[in-house]
């Protein structure tokens, strides 16, 4: 039993995203352990070839309330009730990490820390700021519990039994499922730290010095280049990024590496760590997959073995290389859409189907429960922009464009680099996303051809009436107002990306006919998107549930009807496929007269909307 008693490892896994359910495959093979009993919980539907082995258990439920939620029918049934330690991991981090000559198990950090008084550990702490939503919504849902909200990442923590009995006494785990994301988070993470330290036990981590703190006695944040409390960020830990072997797991959503060292990691950890890995064909199909993204030398091998031993005789003039791949050159499909027009689900289906999202992602919103997959520092540079242009989200007018020209907006283009190789490293295929590149797209393209990227614009529309009824919903935006914005946000992005290979769609074709219109996406630009497991999973992504408002285009009249309505069957006739130049000609009139009509629709400006609403 050990000198830290019987251990039980839990770990949940909802398959989301391709990355998620590598990083379960990841830690099945690297961290499955003959002497240590696994609960593995499975939420939904999965395609994982799932390895059996007499210490592995298999938990399958339903998703709701995420990973606590997961949790609450496996501690409700007793089963964990007898472990002197429980470690739990989810799937939104890859791991374990440790160096090839650390011959001792994965759990040593977590098991260490518990210890004395401290019942609760992790890889990191988060001593929470108080301008953070979060701090906000558990103030609010919690408000005599101390300042800060200082708590343990939850996705990979450990905790000792007694710590254990007392979340479930508190019915932590068993008021889990019925809470939304934000609720998970406040009601769950957070609380799970203030329930050990109100009762006296200290917290922990081994990512120095945040393990040093009494967090039972008054503190603040110890670490200036935080941001928001958290130190899990690029640039984040006193001003440097901590490394996977800090870590042990690893946030993969969140960029901190690019995706080739964290390919590279994953591969050196199955196939040179001493204490090997679970030998099964999914562990062994993605060691190979690896491998085959890594290319060189360590790529060809694929014994472990055999590879010290040519790692040996080539040392010191071994490289790593890395594989050419079918077009070396990035790639970006850009969701060019009206806000309210499908936009978030067409970017989600495409991180289902193998393009990569974000790294700092907006959060979901109960009008977007299913998240907007749009990056926060990319829609922070674009208001920003935007303000310099003298215009915003909400403006309907246009933008000078030899604005795009000036050497003031020439110079932000670095500034722009910087934001999108720390949201999306090296990946060959991203998805980039928010409504406000459809006035900015001359920006943008010259931003990715000096990066030496290639734009894919994807443009997506809505009908006009239907995305006026979901403002109007939300903000209580006048139609009028909503037309408007429609007009500027679908002509401009037309306009700026011809001569571009693009593709068009809708959102009524993407959530009727899903299928086709990948399809349709992957011959256009050349992508290998589309794949049977894929398919599963942009099913239970897509419904008919997502649309709030549906309506025909109306037959309403005067110039700004017309201008909609003609705007509206143009586009619907190049989704599907019909390539008219007469079309064209029509959508630069239609331009054209917009311009030139500012001044008459000019009142709608101050009179058509609620003052000052937020975008999400």
């Amino acid at each position: 039993m050990g000198q830290h008693g019987k251990i039980a490892v839990v770990y949940h896994y909802f398959e989301k995203t391709p990355g998620y359910r590598d990083n379960l495959i990841y830690f099945l093979a690297r961290g499955w352990q003959p002497d240590l009993e696994f609960f593995i919980v499975i939420a939904g539907e999965h395609s994982v070839d799932l390895p059996q082995r007499d210490n592995i258990r298999y938990i399958h439920t339903g998703n709701f309330g995420h990973d606590f939620g997961s949790y609450a029918g496996l501690a409700a049934s007793g089963a964990l009730d007898t472990y002197d330690r429980l470690i739990f991991v989810n799937c939104t981090v890859r791991g374990p990490f440790l160096p090839h000559y650390a011959d001792q198990s994965w759990t040593v950090p977590f098991l260490n820390q518990l210890t004395g008084d401290v019942h609760l550990c992790g890889a990191t702490i988060n001593i929470l700021h108080d301008n953070r939503p979060a701090h906000a919504a558990y103030r609010d849902r919690h408000p005599n519990d101390p300042t800060p909200y200082s708590h343990v990442q939850s996705s990979a923590h450990a905790m000792t039994g007694d710590c254990f009995d007392l979340l479930k006494a508190q019915n932590l785990y068993a008021n889990a499922p019925g809470l939304d994301k934000n609720g998970a988070v406040s009601d769950c993470e957070l609380r799970m730290s203030a329930l050990v330290r109100g009762n006296g036990w200290n917290i922990s981590c081994w990512l120095p010095p945040y393990g040093a703190l009494d967090y039972r006695q008054p503190h603040s944040d110890i670490n200036p280049a935080t941001q928001n409390g958290h130190p899990q960020t690029r640039g984040a830990y006193f001003g440097l990024t901590p490394h996977p072997f800090e870590l042990v797991f690893l946030k993969t959503g969140w960029n901190l590496l690019p995706l080739k060292e964290l390919e590279f990691h994953s591969l050196m950890g199955l196939q040179y760590h001493p204490r090997g890995s679970l030998d099964w064909s999914g562990g062994r199909d993605l060691r190979a997959r690896l491998a085959r993204r890594i290319g060189g030398p360590l790529g060809e091998m694929s014994d472990r073995d055999q590879a010290r031993n040519e790692i040996a005789k080539t040392e010191p003039t071994l490289t790593v290389r890395a594989a050419k791949p079918t077009n070396p050159q990035q790639s970006c499909l850009m969701v060019l859409g009206m806000h309210r027009s499908g936009t978030s689900a067409l970017a989600g289906a495409l991180t289902l189907l193998g393009a990569t999202p974000p790294g700092t992602q907006m959060e979901p919103h109960f009008s977007n429960p299913k998240g907007f997959f749009e990056s926060i520092p990319v829609r922070d540079l674009n208001d920003a922009l935007l303000a310099s242009a003298g215009s915003s989200w909400k403006d309907w007018r246009p933008i000078d464009p030899d604005w795009f020209t000036t050497p003031e907006v020439r110079a932000k283009h670095d500034a722009a680099i910087r934001v999108l190789d720390g949201e999306f490293g090296t990946t060959g295929l991203f998805v980039l996303k928010d409504p406000r590149i459809c006035r900015l797209l001359p920006f943008w393209h010259a931003v990715l051809e000096k990066r030496g990227t290639r734009l894919l614009p994807l443009l997506t529309h809505r009908n006009p009436q239907e995305v006026a009824g979901s403002l109007a919903s939300r903000y209580r935006f006048e139609p009028a107002f909503t037309h408007l914005l429609w007009l500027r946000h679908t002509l401009e992005a037309e306009a700026a990306c011809r001569g571009l290979p693009r593709h068009f769609t809708s959102y009524d074709r993407l959530l009727e006919t899903a299928p086709a219109v990948v399809a349709g996406i992957a011959k256009t630009f050349g992508l290998p998107l589309y794949t049977d497991t894929a398919a599963q999973d942009m099913e239970g992504f897509l419904s008919a549930g997502l649309r709030n408002h549906r309506t025909t285009a109306g037959s309403g009249a005067g110039l700004l009807a017309r201008w909609y309505r003609d705007s509206y069957a143009i586009f619907e006739r190049l989704a599907a496929g019909v390539d008219d130049a007469a079309d064209l000609t029509r959508l630069d009139a239609i331009r054209a007269e917009f311009d030139d009509a500012v001044p008459v629709f000019a009142p709608i400006l101050t009179n058509g909307r609620r003052p000052d609403p937020k975008p999400r």
